[in-house]
């Protein structure tokens, strides 16, 4: 009789324990559940927001986006004058950046490519642009050749010309080229040439200091 009783108690005690397992199992796995729905919908929800991208959009559109769209001239934008023509002083800044960023790199003596995307300022805010690879490597090297050799700033200007219009050609900028070209310049190789005529200046002013031998 009395070994029953602890036979059934051991029973229930076992079955109160599995049970117990039983409710931590299925616990768990609906906090798993819970967790796993939490971290893929925050990723979905980084992936649609735009805040968390580079650079900003041009009137919806942003990196390539910019590029493929000017490029087609796509009849199903509407706005794609508007786009175009807000594009070109991105266009400028991002060629400038690279060349700057040429000219910097031979001075600290080195030699990295930028990617193709870069976040160019304006009056209307960032813009996410890009650019074929092949012209940023042109635009990279003319950075560098112009600070190796300022000297020779009528053949830079001459390979900053022909990628302007490579460039502006893509994208429906014809018109635009040679404007480009020439604000381009302005801000990179002419400004490299000017800063070497003052120096040169300054240079030749100090020996033409009479010396006093009295």
């Amino acid at each position: 009789m009395y070994e029953d009783v602890i036979v059934t108690l051991l029973g229930l005690a076992v079955a109160f324990f599995l049970m117990i397992v039983l409710v931590l199992l299925v616990y768990m796995w609906s906090r798993i559940n819970i967790l796993e729905k939490k971290v893929g919908s925050r990723a979905k929800s980084r992936e649609k927001n735009p805040s968390d991208k580079t650079g900003g959009d041009l009137l919806g559109y942003r990196g390539k986006e910019i590029w493929d769209v000017l490029q087609s001239s796509s009849d199903k934008e509407r706005n794609i004058d508007q786009i175009r023509s807000r594009y070109v002083s991105t266009l400028a800044r991002h060629m400038e950046q690279v060349i700057d960023q040429g000219q910097l790199d031979y001075r600290k003596g080195r030699f990295v490519v930028p990617g193709n995307t870069a976040t160019i300022g304006g009056v209307r805010g960032e813009v996410e642009s890009w650019l074929p690879i092949l012209e940023i490597d042109k635009l990279y090297r003319l950075g560098q050749l112009s600070e190796e050799d300022p000297g020779n700033a009528a053949d830079h200007r001459q390979e900053l010309r022909s990628i302007t219009k490579n460039l502006a050609s893509s994208l429906g900028l014809d018109k635009e080229a040679q404007g480009i070209a020439r604000l381009v310049a302005s801000h990179t190789i002419d400004f490299r040439q000017s800063i070497d005529e003052v120096k040169d200046n300054v240079e030749a002013d100090a020996e033409d200091v009479p010396v006093d031998d009295s």
